[in-house]
């Protein structure tokens, strides 16, 4: 999806403020309930579970969670999808 939106970018002669495509998935929310086990940088806490709420790169959610948080991010900035 970010390489088309690129894409289509330079086409067009747009510019582009930003693009941070190593951590996009670190934007969406996770969409189901994770746990995980907490590690050492949690100090006291360490060995307890607990939930995640943003997406993680590895998990099986995540690919559609942040699809699904851009579209709707496009939506609102009134961006229209075409009928290919």
């Amino acid at each position: 999806m970010v390489r088309i939106a690129l894409a289509i970018a330079a086409l067009n002669d747009l510019d582009t403020m930003a693009v941070d495509i190593r951590n996009a998935y670190l934007n969406a929310p996770c969409r189901k309930k994770v746990y995980l086990t907490a590690g050492t940088e949690f100090g006291a806490k360490k060995g307890q579970y607990v939930v995640a709420i943003w997406a993680l790169y590895g998990l099986k959610t995540s690919g559609t969670a942040w699809r699904v948080f851009l579209a709707q991010i496009m939506y609102d900035l009134e961006f229209k999808s075409c009928k290919f």
